[in-house]
């Protein structure tokens, strides 16, 4: 699978609970991030 590089700007708030979260699902910071946006995809069909 093909990768792009991005950089992302979040509000402090949002990453430390998004890196808590990784952390409770035992994956890095990016796998989470990864994750959750595969699942808003399938959620929304596309």
């Amino acid at each position: 699978m093909e990768q792009a590089r991005m950089t992302l700007r979040l509000p402090i708030e949002l990453h430390l609970w998004l890196k808590a979260e990784a952390a409770k699902n035992r994956r890095s910071l990016n796998s989470e991030i990864v994750a959750r946006v595969e699942k808003l995809q399938q959620k929304e069909g596309k």
